[in-house]
């Protein structure tokens, strides 16, 4: 079975790159995070860093509902 873990891109964004980590160390496969354009900061400058800091742990958006995504 597969496991994943869902952050909210708060400030700063060096503790997403943190707890993702720590979630592949611990044995996670997803990291996902919120991706709003209000709330959050933007979550894909953030992949780079965690992408460039893990080595397994798959990384991307959780959109809830695509359709009224701009």
């Amino acid at each position: 079975m597969d496991f994943g873990l869902v952050l909210q891109t708060d400030p700063p964004a060096s503790q997403v790159v943190s707890l993702v980590k720590r979630g592949e160390r611990n044995g996670f496969r997803y990291g996902w995070t919120f991706d709003s354009a209000v709330l959050w900061q933007k979550p894909f400058v953030i992949y780079s860093q965690i992408l460039a800091n893990t080595q397994r742990i798959h990384v991307g958006p959780m959109v809830t509902n695509p359709g009224t995504r701009t």
